[in-house]
């Protein structure tokens, strides 16, 4: 089980400008701070043998697990009407969690989010509404890599400079 708490900051520039598409790249620096907990045994018995019953313990315990995460991407946004568009998000890049669980160790890894989203624009300001997928795993660069996927929803604003 896991929960997140996720802040970010996010630099779109527009590459392409059309009639009624816009298609911009997206640089994307995020913290999320997640509880963790282990809810059931499955992966340690399989995973750590002789060690799961300690694997176990440890990974049962409520704890705090911060991932930062530098994603970029690209984004390809269709006018509705003048004040009103919307847009499908495809992002990757490095990511850095700071604790070992089950199906993870701490340490590099990476963070590939695919999303969807609707922007209303008030005078300078765009309010955006976003449901995204996201899957981290560290590419199999280290044990245990089973990985993670979550589903979201992200509500924010913009404005231009």
């Amino acid at each position: 089980m896991c929960s997140s708490d996720l802040y970010k900051i996010q630099l779109n520039y527009r590459v392409i400008e059309k009639r009624k598409w816009d298609f911009e790249i997206s640089i994307e620096p995020s913290i999320y701070l997640n509880q963790h907990q282990l809810l059931s045994d499955f992966n340690t018995q399989q995973k750590f043998g002789d060690n799961s019953l300690e694997k176990n313990l440890e990974f049962s315990q409520k704890k705090q697990l911060n991932e930062y995460v530098l994603n970029l991407g690209f984004i390809a946004r269709y006018k509705l009407i003048d004040y009103l568009s919307t847009y499908a998000l495809a992002s990757v890049g490095p990511m850095y969690s700071d604790l070992d669980t089950e199906r993870m160790n701490a340490g590099f890894a990476f963070s590939d989010i695919l999303g969807l989203g609707m922007g209303y624009k008030i005078e300078d300001v765009f309010l955006d509404l976003r449901f995204s997928v996201r899957h981290v795993s560290n590419a199999g660069f280290r044990a245990p890599n089973k990985g993670y996927n979550s589903a979201n929803i992200e509500m924010g604003f913009s404005c231009q400079l």
